[in-house]
């Protein structure tokens, strides 16, 4: 249940208004855009950082970035993060049952790459910090930036995921019916 509820249309100031807009132009019309808009100057800022972990200067690749979400958000119990990017993942092919995988902890149908970043997601986000081992061999596949950006992006997610839950923030209209969602009842 919400406890910060979207904003609608009507509730916005101009500068939120504004704000909104810019979600809209990209199709983004996501509950989580309008329940960060009741702290607009918050939401600015972050939105900027968010810019780069989903950009092309992120050095993981959108598989394995959106692996290392996917997983923060199932780590998080976060249903809204998790079907969330359940979409963008199927748009770079992942299958249901690799999203079942990555949900539950099951390193098998993955490849060696994905098996390492998932390995490297469950350490930070129950440890807070990746094993020494686990990032000497990331560093070795990857390079530093790849390893230090698989930080940032779980440290970004798990931030977005503590907000969603804090704020009850419930799943999209065009995700509620996702075959995952029973995996968060």
């Amino acid at each position: 249940m919400a406890v910060l509820k979207p904003l609608g249309d009507a509730e916005m100031d101009e500068r939120q208004r504004r704000m909104m807009d810019a979600m809209l132009v990209r199709g983004r019309d996501y509950n989580v855009f309008r329940t960060m808009l009741h702290h607009p100057a918050a939401m600015e800022a972050f939105l900027g950082w968010g810019s780069y972990i989903l950009s092309d200067q992120n050095t993981l690749s959108v598989a394995l970035r959106e692996l290392a979400i996917l997983r923060t958000g199932a780590l998080r119990r976060c249903e809204y993060e998790f079907l969330r990017h359940a979409v963008i993942a199927r748009q770079h092919g992942f299958t249901d049952e690799v999203l079942h995988a990555i949900a539950v902890g099951d390193r098998t149908p993955l490849t060696d790459e994905m098996a390492m970043v998932m390995k490297a997601v469950d350490e930070l986000v129950v440890e807070g910090r990746i094993a020494p081992d686990t990032f000497e061999r990331i560093r070795s596949t990857f390079g530093d930036h790849t390893a230090i950006d698989i930080v940032w992006t779980v440290g970004q997610y798990s931030q977005v995921c503590m907000f969603l839950l804090t704020a009850g923030v419930e799943p999209d209209p065009d995700v509620a019916d996702d075959p995952l969602r029973p995996l968060f009842a």
